[in-house]
């Protein structure tokens, strides 16, 4: 074998030191070629989520746009707020159905009392994760109101 010389001619325990060695080393080779493969498949794995999510918020806006204007109003969405879509999209943004309104006047992004397909995506990615990316969405929601009411005075 290829420790048999460093037993023989110098140590038996420098062979067993250096078999440990090599074996520690291989170890950690293989530990960094899963590491790579892991986040690999994580980071298309969050792809497909994003992908998926995207075409599922699609087909429930056109589920909701019943008068295929590419808008829906308050009452479409109202009209849908039981259906198992719209029950599980409040879910994915922990939020309860009774805050419909609410939610909204949110995705309404320029409150003519509608929602394109536009606003209901950019929206809906946006309420994804905590609570925090609400009262963000909020913030912003209520800073560009105030700048176009504060814009329309100057004028």
């Amino acid at each position: 074998t290829t420790v048999d010389p460093l037993i023989e001619h110098i140590s038996p325990m420098l062979g067993v030191g250096f078999t440990f060695f090599i074996a520690f080393c291989l170890l950690a080779m293989m530990n960094v070629v899963t590491g790579v493969f892991v986040e690999s498949a994580l980071r298309q794995g969050k792809a497909d989520k994003d992908s998926y999510t995207v075409s599922y918020l699609k087909r429930l806006f056109s589920d909701m746009d019943s008068h295929r204007s590419g808008m829906i109003t308050l009452e479409d969405f109202k009209q849908h707020l039981q259906s198992k879509d719209m029950r599980e999209l409040f879910r994915s943004i922990d939020l309860d159905v009774s805050e419909a309104d609410g939610v909204f006047r949110i995705l309404d992004w320029n409150s003519d009392g509608s929602i394109s397909q536009d606003e209901f995506l950019s929206g809906c990615l946006r309420l994804r994760g905590t609570a925090k990316a609400l009262d963000v969405l909020v913030l912003m929601r209520e800073t560009d109101r105030m700048f176009r009411v504060c814009l329309a005075e100057i004028r």
